[in-house]
C-alpha cells in the first residue's frame, strides 16, 4: 500500500501546529502508522528525521519573524514552538551558524520550506539526489604536477593531522610564504613492518614554486581521475569522518557512479598555517548497470546479537561483540557470518539504537557462554525486500532506495513485525575493503493486489 499520501498528512499535520507542541504518537495517529514505521517512513521519503525536518521547519518560520518583525526574539521563540529562549537560540545557531540576535543585522537568509511529497517524490528519481546532497559534485580531476611529502606511522590514528603539522614546520624552515597553501593528502600502504601506515601531501606546482626541489619532496604526477566532490566545514577529525560517511554511505548508494579504484583525496585549504575548510574526493567510476532490488524468502535462523541504545550505540556495540567473540575463542573460527541492523530514521540519540550480530556453526557450543549485553535472537522468517551493494558505511543510501521503494509500493508493505538487518560478504584480492559486499533484507509483506 502506497505510503506517500499518509506522510504527506503527517507533515501537513506538523505544518498547521509548528507552534504548539508536537508528539510523535500523535502525529503518527494522523497519518495511521506506528511510530517506529513513521520514523523510517517519514525519512525514507523526504531525507530527513522527522524531529530535523520539525526543527528546520521552526528555525525557518522564526527567520521570518526576525527578518521582516519587530517582534522580541523571546516572543518568536515561544511563538515558532520552542519552550524557552536558551532552546530557540542553541538550536538555532546551530542550523544557521549565528544567534538570533546577529541574524537580524546580518546580510543573510536560512529558509527550509515545508516538503510536498505529492511533487517532491514524483522526481525523486531524477533530482532527488541533487536536492539532498546539493554541495556534491562529479568532477573529472586534470592531472597536475605535484611536490609530494609522504609522512610514515606505526598506526593510522591522527596520521593525516600529523602530517600537516610535519609539512607546515618543514615549509617554515625552507621559507616558503605560508599565507594561502593549498594542498592534497592521500592514505597510502607501505611495505615496511614497523611503519606500515603512509600519508602522502601533494602540493601543486605553479609557477612560482616549479623550481622547488627539495629532498623532503619527490616531484612528480597526479594522474586525477573521476571524482565526486564534498566539503568538511568543519576540520575536526569526527566531523571529517562524518561527511566522508555521508559521501559514501548516503550519495554514492544512490547515485548512477560506483566506487573507483583511483586513490580517496582530501583537499586542504589553509591560511596562516592553520586549515581552514576542506574538500573531500570520493573516487567513482560510471556503474554499469542498476543495482536491483529483489524479494526473496528467507529462512528462520539464529544469530547472537549486541545491541546498544544511546550516542555511543555503534562503538559499545562493537565492543560487546568482540569481548564476547573472544571468551568463547570465535575469532578463528571458519564459517561466521555478520549482521548489523539500526533504527533508521531516528537521530543519534537516546532513541537510537545499534546491533551487530553474529551466526556461528554449531551454535549449541555458544549458549552457555553468554556476556552480559549478548543475546540470542532469531532474524529472517518470511518474505525480504534484499538488495546488494559494496560495503558503503551505515548503508543509509542503499537504505533509503529500499524503504522508498516499499513506501511507493502497491504490492508490499513493511512487516513491522520483523527486524531489517544488513549481512556481510567477504571480498576478494588485495583490495578487500572495496571488494567486500552487503547484502539489505527489509521484511514485507504481500498486498492482495500483488498475490
Amino acid at each position: 500500500m502506497n505510503s506517500i499520501h499518509p506522510v504527506q498528512h503527517a507533515i501537513d499535520y506538523i505544518e498547521d501546529h509548528l507552534s504548539e507542541p508536537l508528539e510523535l504518537q500523535h502525529i503518527a495517529g494522523v497519518a495511521f502508522m506506528s511510530v517506529p514505521n513513521l520514523y523510517r517512513a517519514f525519512y525514507a521519503l523526504t531525507g530527513h528525521p522527522i524531529k530535523e525536518y520539525i526543527r528546520k521547519r521552526r528555525i525557518s518560520t522564526s527567520s521570518w519573524y526576525l527578518r521582516y518583525t519587530d517582534k522580541p526574539i523571546i516572543d518568536v521563540a515561544i511563538e515558532c514552538g520552542f519552550d524557552s529562549y536558551q532552546t530557540f537560540t542553541k538550536i538555532f545557531k546551530k542550523l544557521v551558524g549565528m544567534t538570533p540576535g546577529t541574524y537580524r543585522k546580518a546580510d543573510v537568509y536560512y529558509s527550509f520550506e515545508a516538503v510536498n511529497l505529492l511533487e517532491h517524490v514524483a522526481y525523486m528519481e531524477d533530482r532527488g539526489l541533487s536536492e539532498r546532497h546539493p554541495d556534491v559534485k562529479v568532477i573529472r580531476f586534470s592531472p597536475v604536477q605535484v611536490a609530494t611529502y609522504r609522512h610514515q606511522a606505526s598506526k593510522p590514528d591522527g596520521i593525516e593531522e600529523e602530517a600537516v603539522r610535519l609539512l607546515f614546520a618543514l615549509l617554515e624552515r625552507h621559507g616558503w610564504v605560508m599565507e594561502r597553501i593549498r594542498f592534497y593528502g592521500t592514505n597510502v600502504e607501505l611495505p615496511s613492518l614497523e611503519k606500515p601506515f603512509g600519508y602522502d601531501i601533494m602540493i601543486p606546482l605553479d609557477e612560482t614554486k616549479t623550481g622547488l626541489k627539495l629532498d623532503d619532496f619527490q616531484i612528480g604526477t597526479f594522474p586525477g581521475g573521476l571524482y565526486a566532490v564534498g566539503k568538511s566545514l568543519d576540520t575536526d577529525g569526527s566531523k571529517i569522518m562524518a561527511a566522508w560517511d555521508r559521501l559514501l554511505s548516503e550519495w554514492l548508494p544512490r547515485s548512477t557512479f560506483a566506487l573507483g579504484e583511483h586513490p580517496y583525496i582530501e583537499e586542504f585549504l589553509t591560511y596562516q598555517g592553520t586549515v581552514t575548510r576542506m574538500k573531500l574526493y570520493l573516487p567513482v567510476k560510471r556503474k554499469l548497470e542498476r543495482d536491483t532490488l529483489e524479494t526473496i524468502i528467507v529462512e528462520r535462523f539464529t544469530v547472537y546479537a549486541s545491541r546498544v541504545h544511546g550516542f555511543a550505540a555503534q562503538k559499545e556495540a562493537d565492543e560487546r561483540l568482540i569481548a564476547w567473540m573472544n571468551r568463547n575463542r570465535l575469532t578463528s573460527r571458519p564459517g561466521l557470518q555478520l549482521f548489523m541492523s539500526y533504527s533508521y530514521g531516528v537521530e543519534l540519540g537516546e532513541e537510537f539504537w545499534y546491533e551487530l550480530a553474529l551466526s556461528v556453526p554449531n551454535q549449541r557450543e555458544a549458549v552457555d557462554r553468554y556476556v552480559d549485553g549478548i543475546a540470542a535472537k532469531d532474524l529472517g522468517g518470511g518474505l525480504y525486500v534484499r538488495l546488494t551493494s559494496g560495503a558503503f558505511g551505515m548503508m543509509t543510501g542503499v537504505l533509503d532506495r529500499m524503504y522508498q521503494w516499499i513506501y511507493g509500493s502497491e504490492n508490499y508493505v513493511l512487516d513491522e513485525s520483523r527486524q531489517w538487518f544488513a549481512e556481510y560478504l567477504e571480498g576478494e584480492g588485495p583490495d578487500l575493503e572495496r571488494s567486500a559486499s552487503v547484502r539489505c533484507y527489509i521484511p514485507v509483506l504481500a498486498t492482495a493486489e500483488s498475490v
